[in-house]
């Protein structure tokens, strides 16, 4: 069975991510894989594939419209998977397709115009339409997909986001000391991320405590009181964006992970900590919920109140700490690609 994959997406964020753990679990006996993208990403890859070296952006009209792979695809393709919502209209075999989340139709502020929102609107409904079957991260993303398109319910399937390869490779390495007054954010630096919320809780702890945040200080977008806390405090360190070995080293020094989020589709950063034996304060939105609800090793604090996350902080246990591995096997990306694997097979 001839799959192409839109593999464009490899190194873009979280969803380069989530592609590269299915594309490395992925049964190359029942599929010949064809993957399509960048030359420099593609030779990385430990895969048995065909590629098609595609330089262009997915995000660029052409590639929309008309991309120059599809004719392609369409002469040899028994099926088309691309790991985002976005299907080009020139692809015309069994499509299947990812919606991660509907941040972008939730939270307004996270699209530049009402029209870019509505374009975006309009593509993840489309990717609904054309596509056999969608494939979404936890169940709370998709009773939001079901909220603004309840037509397509039945074409949803949820699959876990899992541990990155390079993860397990590095843990077995990794010999560091944990410092119990080092807290650690790991995330982009959006509003919904509760950094405000981080930079509030963080100046009632005492001045023993030290704050290290994964990420450009530059990009950071939060209201003006919490910039200046967070950018003038000698305490608070911002480490710049990081390779998967730095945060490694990061997590597996600091005394917790926090992640103060308003919003996420699954919320990978608390999995990665405990993966690492580090414990995970992150607030009780309904997604950390579904996900974490009743983990070793997880603490909620109430959403959007500051001195709930102070007071976890201060009441987290300067002990070493040990996760379930039983959570591994339940988040991993092994699962996902056989769960992706089925929904393909039984569609064509």
């Amino acid at each position: 069975m001839k799959l192409y994959i839109d593999a464009r997406y490899l190194g873009l964020s979280g969803i380069g991510s989530f592609l590269k753990g299915v594309l490395e679990n992925i049964d190359t006996t029942t599929f010949s894989l064809f993957l399509i993208g960048k030359k420099e990403r593609l030779d990385k890859l430990s895969v048995d594939f065909t590629p098609i070296y595609d330089e262009s952006s997915p995000f660029s009209s052409t590639s929309l419209l008309n991309p120059s792979f599809a004719k392609e695809v369409n002469k040899n393709a028994d099926a088309f998977f691309t790991p985002f919502y976005i299907v080009p209209f020139s692809i015309h075999v069994p499509t299947f397709s990812c919606v991660h989340d509907v941040a972008q139709l939730d939270i307004k502020s996270l699209s530049s115009s009402f029209f870019d929102r509505s374009v975006k609107k309009f593509l993840i409904k489309r990717a609904l339409k054309k596509s056999r079957k969608v494939f979404t991260v936890s169940s709370f993303s998709l009773s939001r997909i079901c909220f603004y398109f309840p037509k397509y319910r039945n074409k949803l399937v949820v699959v876990p986001n899992g541990i990155k390869k390079e993860f397990y490779e590095l843990k077995g390495t990794l010999r560091i000391a944990r410092d119990f007054n080092k807290l650690l954010y790991v995330g982009n630096l959006k509003p919904h991320k509760g950094l405000d919320i981080l930079a509030d809780a963080f100046l009632q702890l005492p001045s023993n405590y030290k704050l290290y945040i994964a990420g450009d200080k530059s990009n950071l977008r939060v209201s003006s009181s919490s910039l200046d806390v967070l950018s003038s405090n000698d305490r608070v360190t911002f480490l710049g964006n990081l390779e998967d070995e730095e945060v490694a080293k990061e997590i597996s020094s600091s005394a917790c992970l926090i992640l103060p989020s308003r919003y996420e589709g699954f919320g990978m950063p608390p999995l990665e900590a405990l993966f690492f034996n580090t414990e995970a304060i992150i607030s009780d939105i309904p997604v950390f919920k579904e996900l974490y609800d009743g983990v070793k090793g997880v603490h909620f604090f109430k959403d959007g109140d500051a001195a709930s996350l102070t007071n976890q902080i201060k009441d987290l246990k300067r002990i070493d700490f040990h996760a379930d591995e039983a959570l591994f096997k339940k988040f991993n990306y092994s699962k996902t690609s056989s769960i992706i694997e089925e929904n393909i097979k039984e569609e064509l």
